[in-house]
């Protein structure tokens, strides 16, 4: 049942790697597939939160310029910029984070084999 887990964690994050027999099929999930879906996805949006946040506190550390000027849509805009760029970087495969935390709560197993719980 791991491996079962473990090929849908791996074909969750690399699409282009379901096998071709599996690929037109729109069975239901079960209900640990939906697990490993749910949790893949919060263990996602962890790590975009996670890169957000790195990314708002790097962007406070640059001088401010009154070269153009500051408003508050400037502001807006720059907040949701550094959202979607969090979002594009934990979803391709960004820092890891997901990854471990997956590993951590059991989805995917440990590079030794043994999951650790």
């Amino acid at each position: 049942m791991t491996e079962k887990l473990l090929s849908l964690a791996t074909a969750a994050l690399h699409p282009g790697n379901i096998p071709a027999g599996n690929a037109n099929k729109s069975k239901p999930l079960t209900a640990s597939a939906e697990r490993a879906r749910r949790l893949k996805k919060a263990c996602e949006d962890m790590e975009s939160l996670f890169v957000h946040q790195l990314i708002k506190e790097m962007r406070a550390t640059i001088p401010k310029s009154d070269l153009f000027g500051k408003s508050q849509a400037q502001d807006i805009y720059t907040g949701m910029l550094d959202g979607r760029l969090a979002q594009e970087i934990a979803q391709n495969r960004g820092l890891g984070l997901s990854t471990l935390l997956m590993r951590q709560l059991g989805v995917i197993e440990t590079p030794g084999g043994d999951n650790e719980r």
